[in-house]
């Protein structure tokens, strides 16, 4: 497994007092949660998991993986700032961050896609975000927003 600095900058770090009881719990309950990767170039990827695989590791505990398909760095990039902001509890400050994180992927995209244009539309990358792309036009995903 590897870690992949620039996918693991995208997280926000854990507190002292959340690492820790991470730990705790990990060490009381085992790794509950499967650690996921991405398989590129005949690596395994860490994109979610980092700090459970960080303590599992230091402990010589036992953890199980998951492996998701994506097409590219950007999609994975996606995952990760949508699968955080939907599940930590981030303060506004951090929320922001990660949402201006996510503009800039889809930025890179969109110009990737321009750049394609001529040469038979979309990329397949473009049409495999289109969730991630509506959202981030309408992000509260309530059809009473």
């Amino acid at each position: 497994m590897r870690i992949d600095p620039e996918f693991q900058a995208l997280i926000p770090p854990l507190s002292d007092d959340e690492f820790a009881a991470l730990e705790l719990s990990i060490m009381t309950d085992g790794c509950r949660d499967a650690i996921v990767v991405w398989q590129h170039d005949g690596d395994d990827i860490i994109v979610d998991g980092h700090n459970r695989y960080a303590i599992c590791t230091a402990a010589g505990l036992p953890y199980k993986t998951v492996t998701r398909d994506f097409s590219s760095r950007s999609e994975v990039k996606l995952w990760m700032i949508d699968n955080q902001l939907a599940r930590r509890n981030l303060t506004p400050f951090k929320r922001g961050e990660l949402a201006l994180q996510r503009d800039g992927v889809l930025i890179e995209q969109g110009k990737a896609n321009m750049s394609a244009g001529g040469k038979g539309g979309l990329q397949k990358e473009g049409l495999a975000n289109l969730p991630n792309l509506l959202s981030a036009i309408h992000p509260c995903r309530q059809p009473t927003c």
